[in-house]
Formats: C-alpha cells, sequence, structure tokens
C-alpha cells in the first residue's frame, strides 16, 4: 500500500523522504536513515510507527486509505474480478444475435449489458480513485 501510493505520484523514496520531512513540524530521522525506513515499511520488514503514519496521512491526504473515507483495495479487486469484462459483454451479445432472439429477449439482454456497463465504470472510477491514474487495458 504504501509503496503504490508513492508510485502513483511517481515519486522515488528520495522524493517520498522529503515529503515525508516537509509535513513534519517536529525533527524527524536523518535522510538517508529514512530512505532505509521508508524501504522497510514498503517491504513489510518493519511496521510503521504511528508518527510517522501521521505524517504519510499528511502528505497523501484524501488518498490516504486509513483515514475511513477509501474502500479496502481487497474488496474493490474482489468485485472486478467477479464482474464480467468488455469481452464478455460482446461475447454474450454477439451469442444472442447470432441465435435470432426475440425482440424482447434482445431489449432485456441489452438493459443488462448496460447495466454491466454502468458498474465496470462504477469500478474503473473506484480503482482509479484507489489507484491513481486508470490503466490503459
Amino acid at each position: 500500500m504504501l509503496r503504490a501510493l508513492r508510485v502513483s505520484r511517481s515519486w522515488d523514496v528520495d522524493r517520498m523522504a522529503r515529503e515525508l520531512r516537509r509535513a513534519a513540524d517536529e525533527p524527524v530521522a536523518a535522510h538517508h536513515a529514512l530512505v532505509r525506513m521508508i524501504r522497510s515499511w514498503e517491504d513489510r520488514k518493519h511496521k510503521v510507527s504511528e508518527r510517522y503514519l501521521l505524517l504519510y496521512e499528511q502528505v497523501f491526504g484524501a488518498e490516504w486509505p486509513l483515514n475511513g473515507t477509501r474502500p479496502d483495495p481487497a474488496a474493490v479487486l474482489e468485485r472486478a474480478r467477479a464482474s464480467p469484462g468488455p469481452a464478455e459483454i460482446t461475447a454474450i451479445e454477439e451469442t444472442v444475435l447470432a441465435a435470432g432472439a426475440s425482440p424482447d429477449a434482445a431489449a432485456a439482454l441489452f438493459a443488462g449489458i448496460r447495466d454491466l456497463e454502468r458498474q465496470l465504470a462504477a469500478l474503473r472510477e473506484l480503482a482509479e480513485r484507489l489507484f491513481g491514474e486508470a490503466r490503459d487495458e
């Protein structure tokens, strides 16, 4: 999570250390030590202390996932895995059209597809809020 937040802003570890230092209102670890600490936290070798968690929250603001305003990334990914993708929607559409479905069945299918597309758009927006810029598919 810490690495993903840092990388979402295209920051290297040195820049992250500078940002944490800038957010602090009292002295923090020396730059080289802070860089080592950040790497250790990102690799989950050590737990981030409350002091530095508060600094991370200041640096990332609304993007900070522990402030209660962000959904759980694992839940978002699970929802995304359960939803059909664009290729699946197209395959369903082509199958029904090829079978010569009745107009009522086709209308119901297209309504379902529009609903799935809205769900995909909502998931994409949520992923963008969680992980930064949208990634090309």
